[in-house]
């Protein structure tokens, strides 16, 4: 629409690309989320000692454990709140746009992380660390002891590494240390947060309780509750594997809500963080069905 003053022709000022305010988004939170992994890099250089493991030295007391948890805290929130913004600022959220910004997020956080080991390494640790001094097996040993410089690459540090690690942790039965790995990979985490937002969006189109998206027993009832199935389903869907072929029939129903077909019954599913997401977090995705349930 153009504007006409004093004989000049002037337009308005253009709005971002959508492709652009995602970027700003998910770099402004990965700042933001960067800044507690340098507090953490800072408080490691300040308590680091040459002749102790660099690998064990942030995990031998309370502010240890704290500093060394906290990034991973950090990523979860700045992570909701990188897509709160993203809903905010568009009317009409989608689905796509979510995880485009999730994944700018996370190689930004990425790249920001290995940029700030990479020059950790060449301005502190490289001069303050010992020469070694062991050869054979006991020089191996020293030598992992020491700090390392970092090597880019996102595929395997972000997906391939993690996940052939948590199977080499399965495989050995560790499942503490499974369960420890699973919620501090940030692929994992990412998964989770869509899975768990889309599940927010899903039940408040429903018009259920927001809440009802945190406990997964609650989760099982509710989708048994929204898409008018027998209570006894909610018991079957305790069951390991056995859940999968009435979890298929209940999201099934869910996506005929949605007139979407079977094939997204089944990426819900199998892949729930995704299929979810589709019908949860697009804002022009409406059940056909209204549901007024709120408060039961």
């Amino acid at each position: 629409k153009l504007v006409v003053m004093q004989g000049k022709t002037s337009s308005p000022s253009p709005t971002p690309a959508p492709m652009m305010k995602n970027l700003q988004i998910a770099f402004k939170y990965s700042c933001i989320c960067f800044l507690f992994v340098l507090a953490r890099s800072i408080y490691l250089m300040a308590t680091y000692d040459p002749g102790a493991d660099i690998y064990m030295q942030s995990k031998t007391s309370f502010t240890d454990l704290v500093f060394f948890y906290l990034p991973t805290l950090a990523f979860y929130t700045c992570l909701v709140w990188s897509h709160r913004s993203y809903i905010r600022q568009t009317p009409q959220y989608s689905f796509t746009g979510i995880l485009v910004i999730s994944l700018l997020f996370l190689l930004i956080t990425y790249c920001l992380t290995y940029a700030n080991g990479y020059l950790g390494y060449h301005l502190y640790y490289k001069k303050h660390s010992l020469p070694q001094s062991q050869t054979g097996l006991l020089g191996l040993i020293e030598a992992f002891s020491q700090p390392k410089e970092p090597k880019f690459s996102p595929f395997n540090d972000l997906l391939w590494y993690p996940v052939k690690d948590m199977i080499r942790l399965a495989r050995a039965g560790l499942v503490r240390e499974l369960i420890h790995y699973m919620i501090t990979t940030k692929a994992i985490i990412l998964l989770l947060v869509l899975y768990y937002e889309s599940l927010y969006y899903l039940f408040r189109k429903y018009h259920q309780q927001n809440w009802y998206y945190i406990l997964p027993v609650i989760i099982k009832w509710k989708l048994t509750e929204i898409t008018r199935k027998p209570k006894w389903y909610f018991y079957i869907l305790l069951i390991p594997f056995v859940r999968l072929y009435l979890l298929y029939i209940i999201n099934r129903q869910i996506a005929r809500d949605f007139r979407k077909g079977e094939p997204l019954a089944l990426v819900m599913t199998f892949l729930p963080s995704f299929g979810y997401g589709i019908v949860g977090l697009n804002s022009g995705e409406e059940p056909a069905i209204s549901t007024d349930t709120e408060g039961k």
